[in-house]
């Protein structure tokens, strides 16, 4: 049986349905404020296909006149939008959630205790074996200066426990030639530390989550809020002890009150005990971790539950001597497209590189032209046109 959450996206890949489709530009903002809305998802509910807004609210996505867009966002109530015409930009406001209820909670059940129980609902939700269609992108950065981007559309096998087959479908690389940074770049200018291979794997299992809850380094705060459509959710934040002289995270996990499944959960290296940070040897050269975020949002649509974003970022500090002395950033992204059941079939072996940019430029169109789901910041846009320049 197909889910019912199922896109054709990478059977539309040709040039086809490249010059045939209609894409729609957008922007959310924030009905009070005027604030643009990042990361607010945008379905089209005739298509199903999918987009997710930038730091400028800004989005593009498959649609025609007469389709209908649902604008879901945790701190927003679900929004739905007419398209009425495909060739202008749209302009979409959200009304924010009125929380008739906001309490900080004493419950007789330790809050990581709570954390544990909605990490093992949320896990037990989450079906396998399934194939995700995805868009990934990645940027690496050597002493805050771009060296390479990747974006590629990616399905992803998930198997048990999150471990997944990957197949790139279409993909291009940038890189930032001519720039003296130092030999490891010249060596490998799309090094990234984060895996790609790992994205699914590191969603399904709640590992970081799991590794939090069942330690004694953290406090906790539990809230609840209800909103005025009777919505309830509980969100746990954790902040590490002063005491603790670690690197440890700081972050929080908002839930479905009454189904327990995790919405969305985000953590970093706490600020207060990035000074904790120290050198680990590999042989000769020295690593230092300075900094770990994760982003991850999961949608329950049509029923099936999935994680349906994710933002990785890392950094660190690599020394060898005189030859490396340098701070490497690298951050991903990876959103769903759409879900099936089915293997995949394609005529090429699953890709087992680290990275996309490894992975080269594979494309039979150039459909970054015409197709972004995400649209690029007016500070993105500088660095692709840098980027292109540079060629």
């Amino acid at each position: 049986m197909k889910l019912a959450m199922r896109t054709t996206l990478f059977f539309l890949l040709t040039s086809t349905w490249m010059f045939g489709q209609q894409f729609l530009d957008g922007r959310v903002r924030d009905a009070t404020s005027g604030q643009p809305v990042e990361r607010a998802a945008i379905t089209n509910n005739r298509s199903r296909s999918t987009a997710m807004t930038n730091a400028e609210g800004k989005f593009r996505i498959s649609a025609k006149s007469s389709d209908t867009l649902i604008i879901r966002h945790i701190s927003y109530k679900t929004a739905v939008s007419a398209v009425v015409d495909s060739n202008a930009e749209t302009e979409i406001a959200l009304v924010p959630r009125i929380f008739q209820l906001d309490e900080v909670l004493i419950s007789s059940t330790p809050p990581e205790a709570l954390l544990l129980e909605v990490v093992e609902v949320s896990q037990e939700r989450l079906r396998t074996p399934l194939t995700f269609q995805t868009y990934c992108r990645e940027y690496c950065r050597v002493n805050t200066q771009l060296s390479s981007f990747a974006n590629g559309f990616v399905d992803f096998r998930v198997q048990n426990r999150g471990a997944a087959d990957l197949y790139i479908i279409q993909n291009q690389i940038k890189k930032m030639p001519g720039v003296a940074l130092s030999r490891i770049y010249e060596e490998a200018p799309g090094m990234s530390i984060l895996s790609i291979q790992e994205a699914f794997e590191r969603a399904y299992s709640f590992k970081a989550l799991r590794n939090v809850a069942r330690s004694s380094v953290y406090e906790y705060t539990l809230r609840r809020k209800q909103d005025d459509e009777g919505n309830l959710f509980e969100i746990i934040s954790f902040l590490p002890k002063n005491d603790v002289p670690e690197v440890l995270y700081e972050g929080q996990v908002i839930y479905d009150a009454k189904s327990k499944l995790i919405l969305e959960y985000q953590y970093r290296i706490a600020e207060s005990h990035r000074r904790f940070a120290k050198a680990r040897a590999f042989g000769t050269m020295e690593l230092t971790v300075l900094d770990v975020s994760k982003f991850l949002l999961f949608s329950a649509v049509d029923g099936n539950y999935i994680p349906f974003y994710q933002h990785n970022m890392g950094k660190v500090h690599l020394h060898l001597a005189d030859q490396y002395n340098e701070i490497f950033e690298s951050s991903t992204d990876v959103l769903v497209l759409g879900v099936d059941d089915s293997e995949p079939r394609h005529s090429f072996k699953p890709y087992k590189g680290w990275s996309l940019y490894e992975a080269g430029t594979k494309y039979s169109d150039e459909i970054w032209k015409s197709y972004e789901v995400f649209l690029q910041t007016d500070a993105e846009q500088q660095v692709q046109k840098l980027l292109n320049s540079k060629r």
